[in-house]
């Protein structure tokens, strides 16, 4: 974050000589601090590029508002800045910027929606939590605070650089529709399941068919910035089971000790298979018939 005052006076009809205004600084450094490489955005992007319910009249401006990146294939960075509504890709190497995407109200838009009209409005508006899937898509929550009516949505966007188009190819929304004003995410699971944060009143987790694997309602009051789903207390592993044959639920960072033997398949799908490292909470065993239990959870 960099904070420094600016008059604005002369670029803004009524704005102040001297403006207090929070941008950010994306920065590579190691554990010492040493910084490696920096991207400042004041130096790239025109306060005048906010959307229009940023009030730049005032004494603070949060300007750019970064509040995710992802790390692109090629190296470079995809960057969600909320009061631009927009997504940047930053080169590098260079620090240039590659290309610009954004909503309806979004002032240097370079792309064309498909698949993505609501009531007149095109794209995503204050988004949170982008990411990059493994097949090249972008996954993100879209507040929607600029729509009418305004409502929160997770969608994934197939992203063609080249002709730049951005294709709505997945999304879930509540219904009833839910508005986030704030906070929010979504991210894509090893299932292939999303979990959606909708802010302060919910945590939801859909499968692709768009049918609700888990929810959870949030006490009133309450308010979460990110959900994720972790492993904790026991080794899990994920496999995708698909001919028949034996299937090792180990790998480099679980390990559960079984082996799933098979011999004959109907279907395909993703297995889990858990080990607590814990005891259970009750139970009256004999040495000659313990059993062993392995919960086996297909999506």
């Amino acid at each position: 974050m960099r904070i420094f005052f600016t008059d604005l006076s002369k670029i803004i009809k009524g704005g102040q000589n001297n403006a207090r205004i929070i941008s950010n600084v994306l920065i590579e450094t190691d554990r010492t601090g040493t910084i490696y490489w920096q991207w400042r955005a004041f130096d790239d992007i025109k306060i005048t590029e906010v959307t229009p319910d940023n009030d730049l009249t005032q004494n603070t401006i949060d300007f750019t508002h970064i509040n995710s990146f992802a790390e692109d294939t090629d190296g470079n960075l995809i960057v969600s800045f909320r009061n631009l509504d927009e997504i940047i890709k930053i080169n590098k190497s260079n620090r240039q910027i590659i290309w610009r995407m954004g909503g309806t109200m979004c002032k240097n838009n370079q792309f064309t929606f498909i698949n993505d009209s609501d009531n007149g409005f095109t794209g995503f508006s204050h988004q949170h939590s982008i990411s990059l899937l493994p097949n090249g898509n972008i996954l993100m929550f879209d507040n929607g605070n600029l729509k009418n009516p305004p409502h929160s949505r997770a969608v994934e966007y197939q992203i063609d650089e080249i002709n730049k188009t951005a294709t709505n190819v997945w999304e879930y929304r509540y219904n009833p529709a839910i508005f986030t004003n704030d906070m929010g995410s979504a991210f894509r699971l090893v299932n292939n399941n999303t979990i959606i944060n909708w802010g302060s009143y919910k945590i939801t987790e859909v499968r692709q068919d768009k049918s609700i694997a888990f929810e959870m309602n949030l006490y009133p009051g309450n308010s979460i910035y990110r959900a994720y789903r972790l492993v904790t207390r026991m080794n899990a592993v994920s496999k995708y089971i698909n001919i028949a044959g034996d299937y090792n639920f180990n790998d480099s960072n679980f390990t559960t000790g079984v082996t799933l033997s098979v011999s004959s398949i109907a279907g395909t799908g993703l297995t889990s298979i858990e080990k607590h490292n814990y005891s259970p909470p009750s139970g009256d065993y004999k040495d000659s018939d313990l059993p062993i239990y392995i919960l086996i959870d297909g999506f």
